[in-house]
């Protein structure tokens, strides 16, 4: 018995180190990029793992063969964003899960199918990729592209659904496609539902254009807004933004603010800790207990009903 005993616990403490290691790795990594410093992410995520993707997706999706250095390519910048949010403190992040998820999503997202397409203003995926490439050449059609398809949907948005003026909804949807052209050119932006992000754009315009934030907050992981008949989905979208934003309004002050800033307006703890004077710890605690409040408000059931439509 006592040998099962030590025994057990060696085990549970070589699982510990494991787990403590796993955790410095992640904050090294996190720590180089930051700095610009791929190479650490390179040595222990991507080269261990781009083999076992390499030999994986074409087999499952051989249909997508010739993009599989592509779609691996976003699949290791998006896990790359992952880290560089990723707190210490919170769960650690399991990578090879997250990155067979990810490589799953990123397949599904590179059939050209209807669904797909109508999400991505009539492209596919590899289309898509395309016209980024020319863009960068200095061709325009991609941007002609956006704006045609999406311009008048997304004004027609602000003005029916927001509430602007018509000269309001012009600017903003204009200043919006500009920013797109930049992230465009500087990859910062994935095929996926581009216009959702359009819309998305043009909206955080208009609460800035306005000089506060809209009282009903964007949801946490993004709506759908084609003006089209409404679906089982798109209702129970919408009723998780009208549960969410009742509840944020129920936060003190100081809560609703630190929720804004940190998942809506997506400020990182130092950017919000810098303006508000307080230390880095200060505010990841503050963060955390505003998250309690809120889950406290909203109730178990709707995080199980709604656990798909939530992010973390």
């Amino acid at each position: 018995m006592a040998s099962n005993l030590q025994s057990l616990r060696s085990d549970v403490s070589s699982i510990q180190q494991l787990f403590t290691n796993a955790m410095q790795q992640l904050q090294e990594i996190q720590t180089d990029l930051s700095k610009g410093d791929s190479d650490t992410f390179q040595h222990w995520i991507e080269l261990p793992f781009k083999e076992k993707l390499g030999e994986w997706l074409p087999r499952e999706y051989p249909l997508l063969k010739e993009e599989a250095s592509d779609i691996l390519h976003d699949v290791f910048r998006k896990i790359q964003q992952r880290i560089k949010k990723w707190e210490p403190g919170q769960e650690n992040l399991d990578i090879e899960k997250e990155l067979w998820s990810l490589a799953q999503k990123e397949c599904k997202l590179a059939q050209p199918t209807p669904e797909n397409r109508q999400k991505n203003l009539g492209l596919s995926r590899s289309e898509f990729k395309k016209l980024c490439a020319l863009l960068k050449q200095g061709e325009e059609t991609l941007i002609e592209k956006v704006y045609l398809s999406h311009f008048e949907k997304c004004m027609n948005h602000l003005i029916f659904k927001e509430h602007a003026n018509k000269e309001e909804a012009y600017n903003c949807s204009m200043d919006a496609l500009y920013e797109i052209r930049k992230d465009l050119l500087q990859d910062k932006i994935f095929y996926g539902n581009l216009a959702y992000y359009f819309t998305y754009r043009a909206k955080r315009k208009l609460y800035r254009w306005r000089g506060r934030q809209k009282q009903s907050p964007l949801p946490l992981n993004g709506l759908d807004f084609e003006e089209e008949e409404k679906t089982e989905s798109d209702l129970i979208q919408n009723e998780l933004a009208e549960l969410i934003a009742e509840a944020i309004n129920r936060l003190c002050a100081d809560c609703k603010s630190m929720i804004r800033s940190y998942y809506y307006e997506e400020e990182s703890l130092k950017e919000i800790a810098e303006k508000i004077g307080k230390s880095h710890a200060a505010i990841r605690k503050q963060i955390t207990r505003c998250r309690d409040k809120l889950r406290k408000l909203l109730g178990e059931n709707f995080y199980e009903q709604f656990s798909s439509y939530l992010n973390g």
